[in-house]
């Protein structure tokens, strides 16, 4: 089976992608990659092959997170994300991933890359959306940005959701698919939640059980986890790890457009109050100077899945990639949300007592990162959960679990493409 995938994003919008195409291979089909220009060079350095739809920076991605961190109106930010593909190339790119996904049997996409719904509409092949997070699927359990009020309240914010979303996210989709001849879709961000074949979860139903309100189609996995070659750390990093007690992991990945001093400057004297050592990544914000405290030492890049089985917790945007390696490793993710699924990660993280409350951004002060990190430090019953947790997560096999039921689905297909035409011959 060729199996094209299509992704778009941050790192945690790819990585867990490239981990699905590792399986499927793993597993006899012939998966690609088809992402933008700017990160073929990236998939193929994990010995996956990767297709070009077109050119979607880095810059371009920050200069979205940008505005959706600027707008602290949450009802804007369906409105944003909507324009963000109404770009002055959208058509080259729907044109680009037709032709990349012309030889695939199912295309399997990331449920904002609405490029990947465009070309299994253009060319009726069978699509399956992948989900990340759950916000895009409607749920009894939490409301559209995560929180939960009660099945009738999240009712409630459902019905408000989709209001927001038919009024500023609609006119600017619609558009875009009349102009590459879709049909028009109401309230079609929602759309990829529930195609025909199949919405994958792709989260730990450790973490977040099946929900009442989801239809059949949309099943989920454990989350997927890519891993990485064999890391091996500097020699100041691994003296580091050995001077002490396990590090706070200070981490926001992908996330700019706020102040990195005055961030750096909360961090450094919360932590430093708490008594407890860190290890900062800079990220895409590149936060910190050269002129952390003792006991604080700045790092690049390592990979999350070496670094923090080693840490007592980690201070996090909340992002969905960042999380699921912290509860894979049976830490604490302290999230300090600023838009999107940031919020869900950092609101269901405490609601299943994997971490204490999260960190206000309007309020996010040296006071309130000492008294999570006090928190964690004494809490033994959340240290046991969260070893139980992160032992159940370890034992789980997303990919594998995700690329059975692409196979399931697509055999189901068969037969019953095979029934209709039986029904017609026999007619």
């Amino acid at each position: 089976m060729r199996v094209a995938v299509v992704t778009l994003g941050t790192t945690g919008d790819l990585l867990p992608y490239v981990a699905l195409a590792q399986k499927l291979r793993e597993r006899g089909h012939h998966p690609y990659l088809v992402v933008p220009d700017s990160i073929v060079e990236t998939v193929e350095g994990y010995g996956v092959p990767a297709r070009p739809f077109g050119d979607i920076s880095r810059d371009d991605v920050e200069a979205i997170i940008r505005r959706l961190v600027r707008e602290r109106n949450l009802f804007k930010h369906p409105g944003i994300v909507a324009g963000a593909h109404a770009r002055e190339n959208a058509e080259a790119i729907l044109r680009a991933t037709v032709e990349a996904t012309r030889d695939a049997d199912v295309i399997v996409a990331h449920n904002l890359a609405l490029m990947g719904l465009g070309a299994a509409e253009l060319q009726r092949k069978p699509l399956v959306t992948v989900h990340l997070f759950p916000n895009l699927v409607e749920s009894q359990c939490i409301t559209p940005d995560g929180a939960d009020f009660g099945r009738a309240l999240n009712a409630l914010g459902w019905t408000v959701g989709r209001a927001v979303v038919r009024r500023s996210a609609d006119p600017v989709l619609n558009a875009l698919f009349r102009t590459f001849g879709l049909r028009e879709r109401r309230e079609g961000m929602l759309a990829t939640g529930s195609t025909a074949l199949l919405d994958v979860v792709a989260i730990s139903p450790s973490v977040l059980p099946r929900d009442p309100a989801w239809p059949g189609t949309v099943r989920s996995t454990g989350f997927w986890y890519l891993d990485e070659p064999a890391f091996e750390p500097s020699a100041e990093l691994r003296r580091f790890l050995a001077g002490g007690d396990p590090p706070v992991i200070v981490t926001f990945g992908s996330l700019v457009g706020v102040d990195a001093a005055a961030m750096t400057r909360t961090v450094a004297a919360g932590i430093a109050d708490a008594g407890c050592r860190a290890i900062v990544q800079a990220g895409w914000q590149t936060i910190g100077d050269d002129t952390w405290p003792r006991g604080i030492l700045k790092v690049g890049y390592v990979p999350h899945a070496w670094l923090f089985p080693r840490a007592l917790c980690a201070i996090t945007h909340g992002g969905a990639g960042t999380t699921a390696a912290a509860l894979r490793a049976g830490i604490s993710p302290v999230a300090v949300a600023h838009y999107g699924d940031q919020r869900f990660w950092a609101l269901h993280s405490h609601r299943i007592g994997a971490a204490p409350r999260p960190l206000r951004r309007d309020s996010f002060t040296s006071a309130a990162v000492t008294d999570r990190l006090r928190m964690i430090v004494r809490d033994t019953t959340m240290k046991a959960r969260m070893r139980a947790l992160g032992e159940r997560i370890r034992a789980e096999d997303g990919t594998g679990d995700a690329v059975t039921l692409i196979e399931h689905a697509m055999a189901g297909r068969g037969a019953r493409n095979s029934e209709i035409l039986e029904t017609l011959f026999l007619a």
